[in-house]
């Protein structure tokens, strides 16, 4: 599958860290800095997905039932996921 290789993942991950840190350089409405917001909580939700994967449950941050059956839909491409 496209997305299961490593290097393909890396260079788009590098991609998109490229344009991100392109982006404007002033803090939105004078609150803080995108950059110490944003990178903080992408970290807190990857790592919410990685530990709930590895309790057996993959739903992240949600609190609903929906992300996970998307996710099982999109990575496992299983049908009986969508009800």
């Amino acid at each position: 599958m496209f997305l299961h290789q490593p290097l393909v993942l890396i260079i788009l991950a590098a991609a998109i860290a490229f344009w991100v840190s392109r982006g404007p350089q002033r803090p939105y409405q004078n609150g803080w800095d995108w950059r110490w917001t944003g990178f903080p909580l992408g970290v807190v939700g990857i790592a919410a997905w990685v530990v709930s994967a590895l309790a057996g449950h993959p739903s992240g941050l949600a609190t609903s039932q929906g992300a996970d059956r998307l996710a099982t839909f999109l990575l496992e491409r299983d049908l009986s996921a969508l009800n």
